[in-house]
C-alpha cells in the first residue's frame, strides 16, 4: 500500500490549473490504487512555517525551558515535518 502526499502550492485554489491537474491525478491514483491513501496539503493557503531567528532560538534550547512562543513555534514546525514524514 502507498501513502501519498499531495502537496498544491498556488493560492489560486480551484482558478488553479496546477491544483485541477494534482486533483485529477489523485482523482485517478484513488481508482487505480483503492487502498492506497492520500493526505493533502495546501501550501498556498497554509504555508510551512519560515525557519527564522525565534525558531532557531528554540530548536537550540532545551525543551524545558522554551518560553510560551518558543513552544509554540516549534510545535507548528514539527506539525508540517511529520505531515511531510507521513507522505
Amino acid at each position: 500500500m502507498t501513502h501519498m502526499l499531495q502537496l498544491d502550492a498556488s493560492l489560486r485554489g480551484e482558478r488553479s490549473i496546477s491544483c485541477q491537474l494534482s486533483k485529477a491525478f489523485v482523482a485517478n491514483w484513488k481508482v487505480a490504487h483503492p487502498h492506497d491513501t492520500v493526505n493533502y496539503c495546501d501550501l498556498g493557503h497554509h504555508p510551512v512555517p519560515l525557519v527564522d531567528e525565534p525558531w532557531i532560538a528554540a530548536a537550540y534550547s532545551a525543551p524545558d525551558r522554551h518560553k510560551p512562543e518558543q513552544a509554540a513555534t516549534i510545535r507548528s514546525f514539527n506539525a508540517v515535518v511529520d505531515e511531510f514524514l507521513r507522505g
